[in-house]
C-alpha cells in the first residue's frame, strides 16, 4: 500500500478535486442557468460578467486553499498532542 505522503508527492492525490462526482448535478444546473442568462446580454455586459465571475472564482479558490491549509495544520497539531501525551 502506497502512503498518503507518497501519493501527494507523486501527484496522485489532489484534495481539491471532487472525487465522487456529487457536485455534478448542481454544477450542470448552474452552468445551464449561466448560459441562458449570458445569451440575454450584449457582448460588453457579457465580458464584464465573465470578468466579475472570474474574480469571484479566484477569491473562492484562495479561500478554499487557506481553509485546507488551516485544517491540515490543525489536524497535524492534534496528532502531535495525541502522540506527546501518550502514557508511558
Amino acid at each position: 500500500m502506497v502512503s498518503i505522503l507518497q501519493q501527494l508527492y507523486d501527484g496522485e492525490l489532489n484534495p481539491s478535486e471532487v472525487q465522487d462526482g456529487a457536485q455534478r448535478p448542481e454544477n450542470s444546473a448552474a452552468y445551464a442557468a449561466y448560459t441562458r442568462f449570458l445569451k440575454k446580454l450584449d457582448s460588453a455586459l457579457a465580458a464584464e460578467l465573465e470578468q466579475m465571475l472570474q474574480l469571484q472564482i479566484d477569491a473562492q479558490a484562495a479561500e478554499t486553499r487557506r481553509a485546507f491549509v488551516k485544517g491540515f495544520k490543525l489536524g497535524a497539531q492534534m496528532m502531535i498532542e495525541v502522540l506527546e501525551h501518550q502514557p508511558t
